[in-house]
């Protein structure tokens, strides 16, 4: 994890010094918090549709649309009062609150694919 995160940390200062950026919002939330992102490719349903992550830790689920279906043009987070626009092929990431055991449920626009983080006490 601490590798993944130094990795991280290193493209994000390395990338501009070759003419290459990330989003600003997102290097610098990535370089302060240091939380851990997960990706989730929407292509037919979202992959990984379940994702485990621990009480209290800082986590942002990258989403990256891959299906051009109007179902998968938003996911909505009902419980948390999130609903964000999936552009195809353009990452959007989204921080979640894990200060509450249990699960949040995350679904499309039109309720028909659906996951779920679930939250767990880690020792």
């Amino acid at each position: 994890m601490q590798k993944l995160v130094r990795v991280a940390l290193a493209l994000a200062l390395a990338l501009p010094a070759v003419g290459a950026s990330l989003p600003a919002e997102a290097a610098e939330a990535a370089a302060e918090t240091k939380a851990r992102v997960i990706d989730v490719v929407v292509d037919g349903g979202y992959q990984p549709s379940r994702i485990e992550v621990g009480h209290g830790e800082q986590v942002v689920l990258r989403f990256v649309r891959k299906d051009y279906s109007p179902c998968a043009a938003e996911v909505v987070f009902p419980s948390l009062g999130i609903r964000k626009e999936l552009p195809v092929d353009q990452p959007v990431e989204i921080e979640i609150p894990t200060d509450k055991l249990g699960e949040i449920e995350f679904k499309c626009g039109m309720h028909m694919l659906k996951g779920k983080v679930v939250v767990v006490h880690r020792h």
